[in-house]
């Protein structure tokens, strides 16, 4: 008791005080690299029910994919992805 939801940190990915995206981007800019990029690789299933596939990169590591039911879950999934890869010791890509 007494403790409010926004101290518990440890739920769904992303789940913080801010969305994924919005960290990722405040990264990027923090390591003075351009904004994230996301694009739509795919998107299949009916209207009511669709699965979207979005990637997002930022220059010098790899894309990270991620599916969901809408592009915004879509998108902050891959974005907090591409948070651990960034924040990971030796997560540069070299290629």
């Amino acid at each position: 008791r007494g403790r409010k939801a926004s101290d518990d940190h440890t739920g769904v990915i992303g789940q913080t005080d801010k969305d994924a995206k919005s960290q990722l981007q405040e990264l990027a800019m923090k390591r003075g690299l351009a904004l994230p990029r996301y694009r739509l690789i795919s998107r299949s299933g009916a209207d009511h029910e669709p699965v979207m596939v979005y990637g997002v990169e930022v220059d010098g590591y790899a894309e990270q994919q991620a599916t969901g039911t809408s592009r915004k879950q879509a998108q902050q999934m891959a974005a907090a992805q591409l948070i651990d890869v960034m924040t990971d010791a030796g997560g540069r890509d070299q290629s």
